[in-house]
């Protein structure tokens, strides 16, 4: 719940700033952006060697492994941090933007930054620290966005981005390492090195290829199309991957420690893959259904006009961040379990699989051929492979996930279709927006109340106002039938 409070907060209220910041830059800016934080996420990545989440898993000594993971994370974040700095400049002509390479020097200073937070956020969600996590996180993103309200006003909108990465990097990270009962200092033995790398490279290597899978469209369309054409397809991506977004780090702030637990205890990991599966669709079919059925007036309401050419590749997009969710979910059972060598190979399948089917997407039909390509090598290719390495190590393969699956999309479907009907004659963009959420919300809820209820905790799921809310078509139901 804390985690993915935490997570909420922060990326409902990245979209509120976004909303302010999107007035301010113009489409190309943020296409510019797009390409210097990809960098950013692949050399992070590579340069953490995944040694956090090594760390993270509860079945390792953290005492006798953590001040030999720091110095070897503080050591590769300086390294790589210098050199994404000093090579900024070919790096952003390699991918057709030479007005990405400030951006980018300005985050290879982030990449050192995190080389000395790592181990410290990794050791505060073994010990599911969630609540100093949530705060953490919220203040680095208040700080965070208040640099970037300020500065785009000052500085080309890319710099201004990089910057405010930066500030929220500082400032989580500071309030992490403030959290820990029990700090370490950076130190050394040679005997859990090797172990060390052993356990983390694949997972590192899986991880990288992870974001060149998340970032390899931007580079592809970044060769082929206008910074303003990209800069559209960067906010229909972000906005159909709000929910993996919104789950992503709930999801490994529990699935990593809590699966290696399960699994090291050897409990029912079978009905883990369920209720996880059930818990992430509750949440992440109806944002990608209502994304989807109301992406022209959500883009005009929330952006602006001159954004509105991203709503139909946001349209074929929107199914593509429900499963998107699903494959994140896999990744991380696979990496709690131990099962690292096969996310490293499942990720390169991925990559190798979507890097043909993005040139052929934007060859045929540009921005829209490029979440073609997304929606359809995820769901015919990625999500079947998955599942099998996930029955592999559970007993909960594709025929359990799409059991979890199922009912919340069902009624996602459902509710968008209703509210389709009901906002037909409303012609104002905001009101369309405003109708479809009230209507879809209530119809959604009709539906899948009862799961709801059975995931919430006992605390909440015992209060009346709340069971009131999720069964109250169960209770008409109930006194129209003593009437009759």
């Amino acid at each position: 719940m804390w985690a993915t409070a935490s997570s909420l907060v922060v990326r409902m209220s990245s979209a509120l700033v976004m909303l302010i910041v999107a007035r301010l830059i113009s489409p190309d800016e943020l296409g510019v952006y797009s390409l210097a934080f990809a960098v950013w996420l692949m050399v992070l990545y590579t340069a953490a060697f995944g040694i956090d989440t090594v760390i993270s898993r509860r079945d390792l000594d953290a005492e006798k492994l953590a001040p030999t993971a720091i110095t070897i994370t503080l050591c590769c974040g300086l390294i790589a941090g210098l050199l994404m700095g000093i090579f900024a400049t070919k790096i952003a002509s390699a991918l057709g933007s030479e007005e990405a390479a400030s951006s980018i020097r300005i985050l290879s200073i982030g990449v050192v930054v995190a080389g000395f937070f790592s181990i410290p956020n990794a050791l505060n969600r073994r010990e599911f620290n969630q609540k100093k996590l949530f705060g953490a996180n919220l203040a680095g993103f208040i700080l965070g966005s208040a640099a970037l309200l300020i500065l785009a006003n000052l500085i080309p909108g890319a710099e201004a981005f990089a910057w405010s990465r930066l500030v929220t990097e500082v400032v989580s990270g500071a309030f992490m390492v403030s959290a820990l009962k029990q700090r370490y200092w950076p130190g050394w033995n040679g005997m859990y090195f090797v172990p060390l790398i052993r356990l983390a490279l694949p997972a590192a290597v899986a991880g990288a290829i992870a974001m060149a899978v998340m970032n390899v469209d931007y580079v592809i369309l970044g060769r082929r199309v206008s910074a303003t054409e990209l800069g559209l397809y960067v906010l229909a991506y972000n906005i159909s991957t709000q929910a993996s977004a919104v789950l992503g780090l709930a999801m490994k702030e529990v699935i990593l420690p809590g699966f290696s637990g399960i699994h090291h205890n050897t409990g029912d990991l079978r009905s883990a893959v369920f209720r996880a599966t059930r818990l992430i669709s509750l949440v992440a079919c109806p944002m990608s259904a209502f994304t989807c059925g109301f992406a022209y007036p959500l883009i005009q309401v929330v952006y602006g006009a001159k954004w509105v050419a991203a709503a139909p590749t946001l349209e074929v997009l929107a199914p593509y961040g429900a499963f998107l969710v699903l494959v994140s979910m896999c990744d991380l059972i696979l990496t709690a379990s131990g099962k690292t060598t096969t996310t490293l190979l499942l990720q390169i399948t991925r990559l190798v699989v979507l890097v043909p089917s993005l040139i052929m997407g934007v060859r045929i039909a540009d921005l829209v051929g490029a979440g073609f390509a997304h929606l359809i090598t995820t769901f015919i290719v990625i999500i079947p492979l998955y599942a099998l390495a996930v029955k592999a190590v559970s007993g909960g393969g594709l025929t359990v996930m799409m059991r979890g699956f199922s009912r919340p999309a069902i009624a996602s479907i459902m509710a968008v279709g209703v509210a389709r009907g009901a906002t037909y004659p409303i012609v104002h963009p905001a009101a369309t927006v405003a109708v479809a959420l009230l209507v879809g919300l209530v119809v959604y809820v009709a539906v899948v109340g009862g799961s709801l209820l059975d995931l919430a905790p006992r605390r909440l799921a015992g209060n009346k106002a709340v069971q009131l809310l999720c069964e109250w078509p169960t209770r008409v139901r109930k006194l129209m039938l003593r009437g009759g």
